[in-house]
């Protein structure tokens, strides 16, 4: 729709107007939000969510299935994520904020509260009088 050295702006499969940046990784700025809050919106995009609509499988879906459940080794399947999805259909802003922290969370706290954070999941190794040098092990 529009392309400039920096950035594109293209209208997805669900209908989402999104900006992209051409170099980094970053998330697309939304224009306009593939699930719009009417009627005539969720008419159009609850038909993406329809896992009996033959345009959702691509050909040969059955024989790529069964091939790839017969080796012997294991597959990952990436299926998108917790908040990519809603973001994607919704526009809405995740945040995320990563932090290298001591273990003691209680300066951490500010710092969230400042964010608009309003659910928190730190993820820390234990300080709950562990030993670190087998925490790793």
């Amino acid at each position: 729709m529009e392309k400039t050295d920096s950035y594109r702006v293209v209208r997805t499969g669900l209908g989402a107007l999104l900006k992209e940046p051409k170099e980094g990784s970053a998330i697309p700025q939304h224009l306009e939000e593939a699930l719009l809050p009417t009627r005539e919106s969720w008419g159009r995009f609850k038909r993406f969510l329809n896992i009996h609509d033959p345009a959702r499988h691509a050909d040969g879906l059955s024989a790529r299935i069964t091939a790839v459940n017969t080796q012997n080794r294991i597959t990952a399947f990436l299926a998108g994520s917790l908040y990519g999805w809603p973001r994607e259909w919704l526009g809405l802003g995740v945040k995320y904020i990563l932090i290298d922290s001591d273990g003691k969370v209680d300066d951490l706290i500010p710092c969230w509260l400042e964010s608009g954070f309003d659910i928190i999941f730190p993820v820390e190794v234990g300080t709950w009088h562990g030993d670190q040098r087998t925490a790793s092990r």
